[in-house]
């Protein structure tokens, strides 16, 4: 993309891998030509995801895209809405 001489690298897929540091993040990405999350940078809103280029992208939104688990982070469902309850897996209740 290229905006008033500016050109900005072209958008990977989501992450499908994480990482606890940039430099580990950074070679997975690069070896199986994947993003893959910085898992230090995360929070609710924001993480930077190593790209298969070998570049950083710092990625911001203003509502929340994910969740701490006990086990890590979870994304966040933003189709939910008040009255339906998640039973299993694929099942749900109003």
């Amino acid at each position: 993309m290229i905006a008033a001489g500016l050109v900005a690298p072209a958008l990977t897929g989501p992450a499908v891998a994480a990482c606890d540091d940039e430099a580990s993040a950074r070679r997975l990405a690069v070896s199986c030509a994947q993003p893959v999350a910085v898992d230090a940078s995360r929070n609710e809103f924001s993480q930077v995801v190593a790209q298969p280029d070998g570049h950083l992208r710092f990625e911001s939104a203003v509502v929340p895209q994910r969740a701490r688990r006990s086990d890590g982070w979870a994304d966040v469902d933003l189709s939910l809405s008040p009255g339906t309850a998640v039973l299993a897996f694929g099942q749900t209740r109003r």
